[in-house]
């Protein structure tokens, strides 16, 4: 009582004013004092597991032992005690990739005459336990999708998947077949794929967004009418709903204009 009287004749604040100053820097000292603890805490796990781990396996870390803190309240300690995880490494090797490849479609995407042109890229979709990747191959005549391949990873495999969907259904002569500049489509194994399947390979320029608009055109439908409608609880699910909808929907019932 005296403290706030003091104050409040040298401040010239309201008395009741200055009532709430104190709750306050008891609460900001009790902060403090929390995060001391909580660094404390956290300097203990880095020191145990070689002071590699980032904040969010440090957060997984604390909540295991039933120290009450967030995610935000770790990253925060830790970005100002200057705690850094080591960056993480390359999830896929870059590989040995051939000179590039040259760009034949130049944003031209019309077809005279079907399998003239394809378009083949990667998507991706979260559900509850993991991640579900699309690729697909889509003909710019008929805009039907010709070949596509699901997996539980980005890689070289799931791409010949879909080519080999869409080579052992549709007959090709002299067919372009056009990507992004991705890892996998730059791969050895992927170009030979494509060479000995009679097609011939054709590379979009980096940076531009809309070279690959024909395939991504299809990613965009698929996400708005089936992947981002609901929460897929399961890889099972989320593939089976994929197959339907490429197979019963889009290629049978879906009109096509782009």
């Amino acid at each position: 009582m005296v403290a706030s009287k003091y104050r409040t004749r040298v401040l010239a604040m309201a008395r009741s004013t200055s009532y709430l100053i104190e709750p306050a820097q008891g609460i900001s000292q009790m902060k403090r004092a929390r995060e001391r603890n909580l660094r404390g805490e956290i300097e203990k796990l880095r020191a145990l597991h070689g002071y590699s781990l980032g904040y969010r396996p440090i957060h997984a870390l604390l909540v295991k032992k039933a120290i009450s803190c967030s995610l935000y309240l770790v990253r925060k300690v830790m970005k100002l005690a200057g705690f850094f995880g080591l960056p993480k490494k390359r999830k896929y090797p870059k590989g040995n990739y051939s000179p590039e490849i040259e760009n034949l479609i130049k944003a031209n995407f019309q077809s005279t005459s079907p399998h003239e042109k394809w378009f083949i890229d990667i998507t991706q979709k979260r559900y509850l336990s993991g991640t579900i990747y699309l690729a697909a191959i889509k003909d710019s005549a008929t805009r039907i999708v010709v070949g596509y391949a699901t997996s539980r990873a980005p890689n070289s495999e799931l791409v010949l998947r879909a080519l080999s969907m869409a080579t052992s259904q549709y007959k090709t002569k002299n067919t372009i077949i056009h990507s992004d500049m991705g890892s996998v489509f730059k791969s050895e194994r992927y170009r030979n794929a494509v060479r000995q399947a009679g097609l011939i390979q054709s590379m979009g320029n980096a940076g531009l967004s809309f070279a690959n608009q024909m395939i991504e055109s299809f990613f965009g439908k698929i996400k708005t009418e089936l992947l981002h409608t609901r929460t897929w609880k399961s890889y099972d699910e989320i593939n089976r709903a994929i197959t339907y909808y490429c197979e019963s929907f889009y290629n049978s019932i879906r009109p096509q204009w782009a």
